[in-house]
């Protein structure tokens, strides 16, 4: 027998305070992240947005915030946009039968206002100026207050889940949260191609993990979201049913697409949900009109007459019941098969053409089809056997190292006077006279001087060495190294500069120039290499200036440093370099003696205006005293001739586009290319000095060190480092075959018929 409890302790029923049923409410519609980003991302698409950003920080945890340019919020409705039950989509539940927003409960910012701390800032198209208000628990915390802005609302919400520890602790890890918020957002950007939306990492090298142009379409966006692959096996269908008072248009991969798993994005009435029962059809379909194991990609938009649909089903509205359930989902199945059937018929497979096979075992099987006189049948292998045997051979190899390359060059201590206390005029040359080069005289100006155990290349007393910082030498190709950070550059007009070299390269010239073998110098800008039994006469002034220029656009932002051991003055160099008449055209036709200084100060205000961009991007570093620092390396173990340095900063102030960013970087690059190209001495430029390092060459190497020192430094560099690295990654363009930078000068067979031998 129960025995019945004292009425006093019985548990009484009482009502449950609002902050409780609002905090278990927003539990209900804010489970993660994720659904924080799609409440608010549908809110700005109701808005009118087409544009809408999404920055989170700790994968939605510590950040999250959404960036519109939709209708806005007005003034007025700021103080309620947080409560509970406030709406501007819905104004009596009758209302609900003829929806076509997303949102109609208002529970979205009071759910994310319970469980974070939340700001907003909206402007109208009618506002002077936009509005910001803080809001808790869907209250004001304080009023709100007027701030600058642009038209449309930016959501933030910061310490998601922050009173609520044991939903925090049930989250995945930020990178995951972060790959669901990715997800998510892509999805609805295949919905809404005409919105551009983009999610990235909050901070200032935040990663952007997603990005889709507005204006856009589905297939393009397909094609960036899924693959390539799988935007040129698509399929589109549709399909309208009056009876049943739906529309279907569906993207669906054909017979050709093989994906790692079976992927369906279910639309109905604009609303990313899920539906077991139209997923069914949808497998169903699949594996009736395409092969065993196939893994297809489909993408779904239903329109369904509002009044047959249901939304009010679950607070995160990921699910709606419809009228007609089992009928629609059967004309779609046959729709989809019908359409997967007729695509059968035009499948393409990708095919390996037939490699011919050997020329005697082709005469062979002749023989045996249609026999010959014996005597016909060996006069005929004679005369493939000679004809193999007359085959020209080049016996080199491209990949083949000089040994020269193994040996750095001899090494001399300079003679400075340092015992003596007597140093070198830097005013004066041997003679006792003025030297005439400009940029000599502006001091300073000279080769680089690669610190490789006291490795130096020395031309004048008066130059500035240069010396590498923080890089190794042992490969000549300027590659990154397997463990170097890279960033990751997702400029468009950097993109269209990649996507131009790319598309200018001549596919013939480029796999001659990978056959190409050395041979030598002929002077600063010419050489001779071998391409299979053709010698060759390049033009190395052109060639390497295209190459470098290549080098400034993959390499962009990613530079090494070359450091001055001596600061450069740019006033001293240009003020040299303005005195030659033949330089003075540079500066434009106001040039004159008495405007030479004011153009001088204007042109290094040019440059240390942008000092900060020259040095984020191009690791060009100039001081506030108008001193060069450091210029960015392009390719390791080759020295550019800094005779030139004076010119390039007076190109760099004159001819660079300093107003609009694409011009700007691509005439950067292109005069940096200019600068780096190989080409004549500088005029008056000091030679350097034949055999000068041969007495300090080690007795074991001193013949061939000998010869190395008695050489041009650049043209040894040329070729241990400047063409190995072109030959394995220069893209040549057809103005190279035009300007014919690669001229033909004789062949082997010519060779041949002259010497009469082999």
């Amino acid at each position: 027998m129960l025995e019945q409890q004292a009425p006093d302790s019985l548990p009484r029923i009482q009502r449950l305070d609002e902050t409780v049923v609002n905090r278990i409410a927003a539990g209900e519609v804010i489970q993660r992240p994720f659904n924080a980003v799609k409440e608010l991302l549908e809110n700005s698409i109701d808005a009118g947005s087409t544009l809408v950003q999404i920055i989170a920080r700790d994968g939605g945890n510590k950040l999250l915030q959404i960036i519109d340019n939709g209708c806005g919020i007005r003034f007025d409705d700021m103080p309620i946009v947080c409560e509970r039950f406030t709406t501007s989509k819905l104004a009596a539940f009758t209302d609900l039968r003829s929806l076509n927003t997303h949102g109609f409960r208002g529970e979205a910012l009071a759910s994310i206002s319970h469980v974070a701390h939340v700001s907003i800032v909206s402007k109208t198209a009618e506002a002077e100026c936009a509005y910001r208000g803080e809001y808790f628990e869907g209250k004001l915390k304080a009023p709100v207050k007027y701030v600058p802005g642009n038209q449309g609302t930016t959501i933030t919400a910061e310490d998601l889940f922050f009173n609520v520890p044991i939903r925090r602790r049930t989250l995945k890890s930020a990178t995951e949260e972060f790959k669901k918020i990715v997800e998510v957002v892509s999805l609805y950007s295949l919905h809404y191609p005409r919105v551009g939306m983009s999610v990235r990492k909050a901070g200032s090298d935040g990663l952007t993990a997603l990005k889709t142009p507005a204006d856009s379409t589905v297939a393009a966006n397909i094609r960036l979201m899924v693959g390539a692959e799988a935007a040129d096996a698509l399929i589109h269908v549709n399909h309208e049913d009056k009876r049943l008072e739906f529309s279907l248009d569906a993207y669906v991969t054909g017979p050709s697409f093989a994906g790692r798993k079976t992927q369906l994005v279910l639309f109905i009435n604009h609303r990313l949900v899920e539906s077991a029962r139209l997923r069914r059809a949808m497998e169903s379909a699949f594996t009736e009109a395409l092969p065993r194991g196939a893994q297809p990609f489909a993408y779904v938009s239903l329109q369904i007459a509002p009044h047959n649909v249901d939304v009010n089903v679950h607070p995160t509205k990921h699910e709606v019941f419809f009228l007609h359930q089992d009928a629609i989902a059967d004309a779609i199945q046959s729709r989809i098969v019908a359409a997967l059937a007729a695509g059968r018929q035009s499948m393409t497979f990708l095919v390996q053409s037939v490699l011919p096979s050997n020329k005697q075992e082709q005469q062979q099987q002749q023989q045996k089809q249609s026999p010959v006189p014996r005597a016909a049948a060996s006069q005929q292998l004679s005369q493939s056997a000679s004809s193999s045997q007359s085959v020209i051979r080049s016996r080199v190899e491209p990949g083949v190292t000089n040994i020269e390359a193994f040996f750095g060059p001899a090494q001399k201590r300079p003679k400075l006077g340092a015992d003596s206390g007597e140093a070198p005029d830097e005013d004066n040359n041997a003679d006792g006279e003025p030297r005439q080069s400009a940029n000599s005289t502006a001091a300073n100006s000279a080769s680089i001087v690669i610190d490789e155990g006291a490795d130096c290349v020395r031309q004048s007393p008066t130059q500035t060495s240069v010396q590498l910082v923080g890089s190794s030498h042992s490969a000549a190709i300027a590659a990154p190294s397997p463990g170097q950070h890279r960033r990751v550059m997702r400029l468009q007009c950097v993109f269209r500069m990649q996507r131009s070299v790319e598309a200018q390269a001549d596919a013939e010239l480029c796999a001659q120039f990978r056959k190409l073998v050395f041979v030598g110098c002929i002077d600063r800008r010419l050489a001779l290499a071998q391409c299979d039994c053709d010698l060759l006469l390049l033009n190395m002034q052109l060639l390497s200036e295209k190459y470098f220029y290549q080098v400034m656009c993959r390499d962009f932002g990613n530079f090494e440093v070359l450091a001055l051991s001596e600061p450069a003055p740019v006033r001293r160099l240009l003020t040299a370099l303005l005195s030659s008449p033949a330089y003075r055209t540079l500066a434009g036709p106001d040039c004159s003696t008495a405007g030479a200084e004011q153009l001088i100060e204007r042109f290094l205000t040019v440059l240390q205006s942008r000092s900060m961009m020259l040095l984020d991007y191009f690791s060009m570093e100039i001081d506030s005293d108008g001193n060069v620092l450091s210029l960015p390396l392009l390719l390791k173990k080759f020295q550019p001739d800094l005779d030139y340095l004076g010119v390039y900063l007076l190109r760099l102030a004159t001819k660079v586009d300093w107003n609009t960013e694409s011009a700007c970087f691509e005439t950067f690059c292109r005069e940096t290319a200019k600068f780096y190209a190989l080409k004549a001495p500088f005029p008056g430029a000091a030679a350097p000095e034949p055999g000068a390092e041969d007495d300090a060459a080690p007795h074991s190497t001193q013949a061939s060190q000998a010869s190395t020192a008695r050489r041009d430094p650049i043209e040894r560099s040329v070729e241990l480092a400047l063409f190995p690295s072109m030959r394995a990654q220069f893209k040549p363009d057809t103005d190279c075959r035009n300007s014919r930078a690669m001229g033909k000068l004789v062949s082997l067979q010519d060779m041949y018929r002259v010497f009469e031998r082999c």
